[in-house]
């Protein structure tokens, strides 16, 4: 499944193109929408993921922010791993009895660290009470890239992302490794990570590999 990251756009661009695709990432530290303008987006998707990066908001202001998401229907909360254990502890709170799941994320934007550091991270995203793990680091050579696909084969639900130009095969791949989705733009010029393919390029990628596959399948028979 593709994901559509919302962010640095306006509110009636974000409201189309959440209506015309089945999950979205609400950025809500990108985006100074209202509340109602966010409940709306809410709304609009059959699932959605809701975060609000730190120091952009008051630490109040973040929960009000969690809180509503989950109020209406938020598939995810996506909480950074760095984040105060109580912090966590306040959002398993407002997740209890509820559907809505937490997605715990490690991201570093300068390198992929080693193998072994990431399954530590990887490790202490669940043990902090994670449905699923997020991991989004900078790949600069193709051992990155190895490390990152490496991480597929250790237990537990994850999305893991390369960032970076050399990363977007990562991005492309994430399913196929058993990803439950992998994140676009709306277009070129709306990306939230550097690396992003937009909605339109994930689409056509993808209904190139499915035409290949099917073109094999039909020569095996």
């Amino acid at each position: 499944m593709i994901c559509l990251s919302l962010g640095n756009i306006s509110f009636d661009k974000a409201a189309k193109m959440a209506a015309e695709v089945d999950m979205i990432e609400i950025r809500a530290d990108l985006m100074p929408f209202s509340d109602e303008q966010l409940i709306e987006l809410l709304n609009l998707s059959e699932k959605s993921i809701f975060t609000c990066r730190p120091n952009v908001c008051s630490e109040a202001r973040r929960m009000e922010l969690f809180s509503l998401a989950v109020k209406n229907g938020a598939s995810f909360i996506d909480l950074e791993i760095e984040s105060d254990p109580e912090l966590i502890k306040e959002i398993h709170k407002l997740l209890a009895d509820t559907p809505t799941e937490l997605i715990l994320s490690y991201h570093n934007f300068e390198k992929t660290p080693p193998l072994n550091e990431l399954k530590e991270i990887m490790t202490s995203c669940y043990s902090a009470g994670a449905a699923l793990a997020k991991m989004a680091t900078m790949i600069l050579d193709e051992q990155d890239l190895q490390t990152i696909f490496s991480l597929y084969a250790e237990p537990g639900r994850k999305v893991l992302i390369g960032m970076g130009e050399k990363g977007i095969i990562t991005r492309v791949a994430a399913t196929f490794f058993g990803a439950e989705f992998s994140f676009a733009s709306p277009e070129n010029d709306d990306k939230t990570a550097p690396g992003q393919l937009s909605l339109n390029e994930m689409k056509d990628i993808f209904k190139i590999l499915k035409a290949e596959e099917n073109s094999v399948s039909s020569h095996k028979n």
